[in-house]
């Protein structure tokens, strides 16, 4: 990306996707206000520059499918616009920053198969905006118990705050009730699928194989009647796919085994290579 584009003072909208560029993203970006910055797959190396957060109306930044190395930058956490944040397949490391909990505006956020550790910000789980989770793929660590149990039973009046500390990582995400989308494989964050989840009733999208999770499949997944796919392959799962997840109206996909030998019983599922 050449240095000479800031140039442009009055430049929004910054569009580079897919276009094989190499080098790095110049710190001389943060002298424009830009609106979106756009740079998917293409060849990009470096770090993500501090500089940035210097354009404060950023609505989105894609950076998905890159070279990019480095932490996420901590200050992003003041770009208060900002509704997308994707930086998924990059060599990304360190963890992400508590700050990004505090993008009261973030729609979707997608930073798989990147080589990111540490835990998942509770605060980041608790944007009630968020409709898209990408995070699988990466080098978490399990959820720590928190000193409360989540009241789950208040949730359909309270919405947002009900919950306290939880016991995993899905169990807090139920306060993002509009979530439509959790990709969370290979992510090993949870030992079981729990029935909370039934609770997501926006859900359009679960993804929650390679997880070597245990356990049957809760009927409370009967309830997601907007979900179109719930990826559940290559895990130790036992027993029956309920019937009610079967007659989701909605279901396009669900998969339990790919073709192991072992695995729940299934009359609806499908196999992986027709997903």
């Amino acid at each position: 990306i050449p240095i000479e584009i800031t140039d442009a003072s009055l430049l929004e909208f910054l569009a580079f996707d897919g276009n094989d560029i190499e080098g790095s993203i110049p710190s001389e970006i943060g002298l424009l206000d830009l609106k979106e910055f756009t740079a998917a797959a293409n060849r990009l190396t470096g770090s993500i520059p501090t500089e940035i957060v210097e354009c404060s109306n950023l609505d989105f930044v894609l950076l998905d499918d890159n070279l990019l190395t480095g932490t996420i930058p901590a200050r992003m956490g003041t770009l208060t616009r900002l509704a997308y944040l994707h930086l998924s397949a990059n060599e990304l490391q360190g963890v992400i920053p508590p700050t990004i909990g505090l993008l009261s505006n973030l729609v979707s956020f997608e930073s798989s198969q990147t080589q990111l550790t540490g835990t998942i910000p509770m605060d980041l789980m608790s944007l009630t905006t968020l409709t898209s989770l990408s995070l699988g793929f990466n080098n978490f660590e399990s959820a720590p118990l928190g000193s409360k149990v989540s009241q789950l039973r208040n949730l359909g009046k309270q919405k947002a705050n009900v919950c306290g500390h939880s016991p995993s990582y899905i169990l807090t995400l139920v306060r993002c009730l509009f979530v439509e989308s959790l990709l969370l494989p290979e992510t090993s964050l949870i030992s079981s699928i729990p029935s909370e989840v039934g609770l997501l009733t926006n859900l359009v999208e679960l993804h929650l194989y390679s997880n070597g999770l245990t356990g049957e499949i809760p009927v409370e997944l009967g309830s997601l009647e907007k979900a179109k796919q719930i990826l559940l392959h290559f895990n130790e799962l036992e027993g029956t796919v309920p019937e009610q997840v079967c007659e989701l109206p909605e279901l396009e996909a669900i998969s339990v085994s790919c073709g192991l030998s072992v695995g729940p019983e299934c009359d609806c599922c499908v196999e992986c290579a027709n997903i």
